[in-house]
């Protein structure tokens, strides 16, 4: 753990944000393997990911069982308990584990890093299908901008895609928000109103 910390420490000093989150990540999943845990990133920092940096998130969110095992090894890392996050106050970094385990049907993707250490990441569709619920839901421009966003990105699967967007009774949504995905790109800008209009239709 020593060596760990070591590294953590050398890692929150990388300038691209995405990547130096990723590498905290990849440094945590080395410190709680050896308690048979492989956590998956997921949320915001997925999204960051899948869209290039597109997108920016402030906190990690990882999928990983909540124990004293993992509480101690944190905390041997340099974090601290404040409420629901482990922060390293002075790097102002957030981590959240808001599940044990991906959903049903769900699947990670484990992506190689820049120091050669890897993450194991939530792919490209699951979020994608989560961001088409929550736009289906509140028709929030956020989850919008998002899934416009996770449409273009490198390593989604459309065979996939369109599996589980049927499976999730989401196809009819996948289909309006592509279509004003090309709106978007065509250089329109989309009010809320619009898309307001569109979940209401869908929903």
């Amino acid at each position: 753990m020593p060596d760990l910390k070591a590294e953590l420490a050398r890692a929150l000093s990388i300038e691209d944000q995405t990547e130096r989150q990723l590498e905290v990540v990849a440094i945590v999943s080395e410190a709680v393997a050896d308690l048979g845990i492989r956590p998956v990133v997921v949320g915001g920092l997925a999204v960051a990911y899948w869209t290039a940096g597109t997108y920016l998130t402030g906190d990690i969110d990882l999928l990983m069982p909540s124990s004293p095992a993992v509480d101690e090894r944190l905390r041997a890392l340099g974090f601290e308990r404040e409420g629901r996050f482990w922060v390293i106050a002075e790097a102002a970094l957030f981590l959240e584990a808001p599940g044990s385990f991906l959903e049903p049907g769900a699947e990670a993707a484990e992506v190689r890093l820049a120091s050669g250490r890897t993450a194991r990441l939530i792919r490209p569709e699951d979020v994608l299908v989560g961001r088409l619920h929550e736009f289906v839901a509140t028709g929030h421009p956020s989850a919008f901008r998002q899934a416009v966003w996770l449409l273009g990105a490198a390593g989604i699967e459309r065979k996939r895609l369109e599996a589980l967007a049927v499976s999730e009774g989401l196809s009819e949504a996948l289909v309006s928000v592509e279509v004003l995905a090309l709106r978007v790109h065509s250089g329109e800008t989309i009010e809320a109103w619009e898309l307001h209009d569109v979940t209401r239709g869908l929903q």
